[in-house]
């Protein structure tokens, strides 16, 4: 994206739409291959995507709207749902889906919102309908992008019927004696209609513009229980507990050489940042002041007690850690004798007398009773994409974390959520108790928020810690996947986190793969809780990286590459044999 784009913050909502055609029943098992990979990356992107149908003139059918969470039972709707016994007018079916997902009265809205609008149709081509003015009426009417996946036969150039009229459309063509290649081409598509769009959009001038983060808070009266507290669920088992792994010393802050034109006017803006000190804290102190204690909430505290009481050991572990290389003393209270300070020690000289100088400790100064004054702020990723072993990662993380700084005595914490939005969960004000721990809990849900604001949560966790009056530490401990929605911004904030002196590292802990190596400076990566003693100890000490092929081999069943008749049992009686999460 050109540096002057950078200001709007853009949203791709895409449509897959696919011919239900009888010709392209041959290659029904390959189509549902590519559905099954493409749905998946957009669910775990968070990307905002549906899926519509074509066939007949009047028999378009949307499979999943754009509103819809992502789940299995959506997919295993998807692939059933697809007959392909119908005739090919694409044309019209994208004018009536376009029309059904990308209305034109919204388009205008979208716009101004910075949602760009996609269409990707998978198809063989053979269809009556190639008059190119019928296609282009639509694209221009609704705003939308199209691109087109093209299947044919090896003697057959059935495409050529749609690309006469719109040769600068985005297209892939996959012959059928290579239609295992088809889910990494239409990947490769999908990328080409985007950056299509940007070179089109990079010679538009502008200004740069920055608008200040909204951070919500919870609300008392609109708080969705979830009194069973579904992360549960998610517990999982690895093969090595302890295993991590860690940035390397040397590392830099990723994608930060590309935006450098941006990294002046981003770090003067004169424009709050966020909303932190401006409205969020007071509108947090009043939610705390509005919150009635409840059965409820003493049933969130006693899950987080168990939880705690279960992990003793391993809080013990890593509260040494943090008060040896992370958290050390850095105030202390009482005095002690010194060779240096700015008061005499009556003991001391007397002894530096009778040890005729020898004795040099005369004077006074505080060295003893040490405590430590840093300040914390915990970012936490409750995007979809979590759902899974780092959903429960996160949660035990948290308790660990928490209960560790509670033996050090460290009070200085805030915490932020964050998904679709900014929220403000906890800052020093609050103590940590039943209040605190039942608005996080409820905070702790990993199925709703399908769009990953990280770059927006550091901002305030960023702005939360500049109105500290700590001078010691003061560190960002975000924990998430690594799949964010706010680009390049994510550098630009992890430069202004150190121009403010403020430490960032970012966390994982699961089995399920991250992307922290790739949009992070400084990170860890657990399999489980078991292993942050020494992640930290080795991130924090310098250690030389633990690399990714250093971890324990997944089961063999995992690692076995699918072959082609098991492919083809899987898609075998869809409508009687649910398994799309085994297709996965």
């Amino acid at each position: 994206m050109d540096n002057k784009q950078f200001g709007m913050q853009r949203q791709i909502y895409w449509c897959i739409l696919v011919d239900n055609s009888g010709s392209m029943s041959t290659h029904r098992n390959a189509i549902y291959e590519t559905l099954v990979v493409v749905m998946e990356s957009l669910r775990k992107l968070e990307s905002t995507f549906a899926v519509a149908r074509f066939g007949g003139r009047k028999n378009q059918r949307i499979l999943k709207n754009l509103e819809d969470v992502f789940n299995v039972r959506d997919g295993q709707y998807v692939l059933e749902a697809l007959t392909f016994d119908e005739g090919t007018y694409p044309a019209t079916g994208l004018a009536n889906v376009a029309e059904t997902i990308f209305p034109k009265k919204e388009k205008e809205s979208s716009n101004k919102n910075g949602i760009l609008r996609f269409v990707l149709m998978i198809t063989d081509g053979l269809t009556t309908e190639g008059n190119d003015e019928s296609y282009h009426q639509t694209l221009d009417d609704n705003g939308i992008h199209l691109g087109f996946l093209f299947i044919e036969t090896k003697t057959q150039s059935t495409s050529q019927i749609l690309l006469r009229g719109l040769k600068e459309t985005p297209n892939c063509i996959v012959k059928a004696e290579d239609i295992d290649q088809l889910p990494t081409e239409i990947s490769t598509l999908m990328d080409k209609m985007v950056q299509k769009f940007f070179k089109e959009q990079s010679s538009t001038s502008g200004e740069t513009t920055w608008p200040t983060i909204d951070s919500k808070v919870p609300s008392a009266s609109n708080l969705s229980l979830d009194p069973e507290f579904t992360v549960l669920n998610c517990k999982y088992e690895a093969n090595n507990s302890i295993s991590y792994v860690i940035n390397s010393p040397t590392a830099s802050i990723p994608r930060l050489d590309q935006i450098q034109t941006l990294l002046s006017p981003y770090l003067s803006r004169s424009s709050e940042y966020t909303n932190v000190t401006s409205h969020a804290i007071d509108n947090l102190r009043k939610y705390y002041q509005t919150l009635k204690l409840d059965s409820t909430m003493q049933a969130m505290e006693k899950i987080w007690i168990q939880t705690e009481s279960t992990l003793t050991g391993l809080i013990d572990d890593v509260s040494n850690v943090l008060g040896e290389v992370v958290f050390p003393f850095n105030k202390f209270t009482r005095y002690k004798a010194a060779s240096r300070g700015s008061s005499i020690n009556l003991p001391g000289v007397i002894k530096y007398i009778t040890t005729d100088g020898n004795y040099k400790k005369i004077f006074s100064a505080k060295l003893a009773g040490g405590k430590r004054d840093h300040a914390v702020c915990f970012v936490l990723d409750i995007s979809i994409s979590m759902f899974g072993s780092l959903s429960f990662g996160l949660f035990e993380a948290m308790v660990v974390l928490m209960g560790a700084l509670h033996k050090l005595e460290m009070t200085n914490i805030g915490i932020v959520v964050f998904g679709k939005e900014v929220c403000l969960v906890k800052t020093n004000e609050q103590t940590w108790r039943n209040a605190s721990i039942f608005t996080l809990m409820q905070q702790l849900r990993f199925n709703i928020e399908n769009d990953t604001r990280d770059a927006d949560a550091l901002e305030v966790a960023i702005d939360l810690l500049n109105q500290s009056t700590t001078r010691g530490e003061k560190k960002i401990f975000i924990i998430t996947d690594g799949y964010g929605n706010c680009g390049n911004r994510l550098a630009l904030v992890q430069q202004r986190a150190e121009r403010d002196g403020i430490d960032l590292v970012a966390m994982a802990f699961g089995i399920d793969q991250s992307n922290l190596n790739s949009v992070y400076k400084r990170y860890l990566h657990c399999t489980t809780v078991k292993g942050l003693p020494r992640a930290l100890r080795s991130l924090f000490e310098q250690e030389h990286q633990i690399l990714a092929i250093e971890w324990p081999p997944k089961p063999i069943e995992n690692k076995r590459t699918t072959t082609e008749e098991e492919k083809k049992s899987l898609f075998e009686n869809l409508e009687a044999k649910k398994i799309f999460d085994q297709m996965v």
